[in-house]
């Protein structure tokens, strides 16, 4: 890919065309309309449009002048009709408005296909300042977009560290810790961990013409560190049982039953089940009580996210944090990139805000335990050599 700006119409070439000086091109579009005559605005206008001018973005940045306007994009469909994911991504992208809001900033959303396709011209055609990316610093495509000079911060998961402007995350080792230190509390010491997609699978995705679709389907940074880190909190008390630990894809449905069938087989079950969010947790209520299992004497749940319904009984204890928050967070990087901020020292991880035990793990309700916000330092990835063989 050429690189942002190569071979680009210039102003100079517009004034030139125009007739006119540079500073006076300059002046009109940047929205002072009395800096010429009519007819003259007319020959600027004709001027851009033969020559496709589009005002360098990068500009305000190198000079301190005020940019006003954001892009942000995702590597996952924001709008894919899955429920359950709806609810973590509008709460995240709520956290970026805000911000924005607050600060007189405008944000222009990306469709997915722009992501998919590698339309790398899409965000570079002038009409954004500065991008948001909701995914992984390491893909090619933000690759191609910092290359190309365009100022990236990318936020959402353990991988959005990397060689950009700056990130923003959750601190995935202390929502598993603060789980599990909480079923270690209660005297579990037969602890299973139902975890997310950790490893590669493939999605069924059904298209409008009704054709069906395998899309591989990456792991997610988010279900190995807290994997990793639910590993590394048993293994170091000695609670570590490898078959105990979901397969990759144990997140689905169908698996969960699977899983969780597989372990009530074994000899020694499981006490404790600590899940990677809410809505994994709930299947694992549904199969217990559809088993007469009961929760929590025979064995206690607890999930992430504390986003499920309360009219579901037992209701689920779960670990909290602020989702809107990362995307302030991601938004406040941008600002600190744009005040001199080194990109290296720009990096902020979210911590969990509070666990609140309830029946599924204590057999009642109580207060939420609150859990300190500030922490300066994460280790982003937690020793590996005590997870079990996929």
């Amino acid at each position: 890919m050429k690189l942002y700006g190569e071979n680009k119409s210039t102003i100079t070439q517009v004034a030139a065309l125009a007739g006119i000086s540079v500073t006076t091109v300059s002046l009109y579009l940047k929205g002072n309309r009395r800096v010429c005559s009519e007819r003259t605005a007319e020959r600027i206008d004709s001027a851009v449009q033969q020559l496709n001018y589009q005002p360098n973005p990068l500009a305000g940045w190198s000079f301190g002048r005020e940019r006003r306007t954001l892009g942000l994009l995702a590597s996952d469909d924001l709008e894919r009709g899955n429920a359950q994911w709806n609810v973590y991504n509008i709460r995240i992208v709520s956290g970026i408005i805000e911000a924005a809001n607050e600060n007189d900033y405008s944000v222009l959303t990306y469709p997915y296909r722009v992501f998919m396709e590698r339309r790398y011209r899409a965000v570079l055609d002038g009409r954004v300042d500065a991008l948001l990316f909701y995914g992984s610093a390491v893909h090619d495509f933000v690759k191609k977009i910092v290359d190309a000079g365009m100022p990236v911060i990318c936020f959402g998961c353990p991988e959005s560290v990397g060689p950009v402007m700056g990130s923003a995350h959750m601190d995935e080792a202390s929502i598993s810790s603060l789980a599990l230190d909480h079923l270690w509390s209660l005297g579990h010491r037969h602890i299973a961990h139902m975890a997310g997609p950790y490893g590669d699978c493939v999605r069924l995705s059904l298209e409008p013409n009704g054709e069906l679709i395998f899309r591989p389907e990456a792991a997610e940074s988010v279900s190995r560190a807290r994997l990793e880190a639910a590993a590394r909190f048993l293994s170091d008390r000695g609670a570590l049982n490898p078959q105990w630990i979901s397969p990759p894809n144990a997140w689905r449905n169908a698996l969960v039953t699977e899983t969780l069938e597989r372990w009530w087989s074994q000899p020694q079950k499981p006490t404790a089940i600590y899940c990677a969010n809410d809505f994994i947790a709930l299947e694992v209520v549904f199969w217990a009580r559809e088993r007469g299992i009961e929760i929590p004497r025979d064995v206690a749940i607890i999930g992430v996210d504390n986003i499920q319904s309360t009219s579901v009984k037992p209701i689920l204890s779960s670990v909290e944090f602020s989702v809107e928050e990362i995307g302030r967070q991601a938004f406040d990087a941008l600002l600190e990139y744009k005040k001199g901020l080194d990109p290296q020292q720009n990096h902020r991880v979210v911590g969990p805000t509070q666990l609140v035990a309830r029946s599924s793990t204590v057999g009642r309700d109580t207060p939420p335990v609150e859990f300190d916000l500030v922490r300066k330092t994460m280790r982003r990835y937690i020793r590996s050599d005590a997870l079990p063989e996929d």
